[in-house]
């Protein structure tokens, strides 16, 4: 009898142990993730002059978080750092706008190397997308075109349009 109950207790022993011995679900497991942190350094007179200079090597800067030491990947010029940029055209604007379509096309042009631009109007309740998010400035100038300067192609509710254009964002790479 002892015996038995000693055998009873060495098996339950041993299914406790083999649960607690297997690894957890893979999902559960902690992934590895790059994540890019935009960080502005500015002394007071650059801040006072509104002009920032480059100043800060890479070897000499410390980024910690949590108290975890972070790896610095990259380090950019405030000035000439490249941007996303979404251009939304609302399609039942008065026909003036027209008129600055030229001063959009430059702007558009004179972005710093490496951003990209997308271009879209709200039309009628949807997103009409004339050129998808591209580092070629100069498609995305070409692609503006006049509005139509129609009640009838009024977006519904133009912020439904600027979510759907929002949630493009989350596929670009960092």
């Amino acid at each position: 009898m002892m015996k038995a109950i000693f055998f009873s207790f060495l098996a339950s022993l041993a299914r406790t142990c083999a649960v607690f011995a297997q690894k957890g679900d893979p999902a559960e497991q902690q992934r590895v993730r790059t994540v890019s942190i935009p960080i502005s350094i500015f002394t007071k007179a650059e801040l006072r002059q509104g002009q920032a200079e480059e100043f800060i090597q890479a070897d000499r800067l410390i980024v910690k978080e949590d108290r975890d030491e972070q790896t610095i990947l990259s380090i950019r010029s405030v000035v000439d750092a490249p941007l996303a940029l979404a251009i939304l055209i609302q399609d039942d604007l008065s026909s003036s706008f027209n008129l600055q379509l030229n001063d959009l096309r430059k702007f558009i042009r004179s972005l710093p190397r490496g951003s990209r631009v997308m271009v879209a109007y709200l039309r009628g309740g949807h997103l009409q997308i004339r050129q998808q998010f591209t580092t070629d400035l100069d498609a995305g100038a070409k692609s503006l075109r006049i509005v139509a300067s129609s009640s009838t192609v009024a977006p519904r509710n133009p912020f439904d349009s600027v979510v759907d254009a929002l949630n493009r964002f989350d596929a670009l790479p960092a």
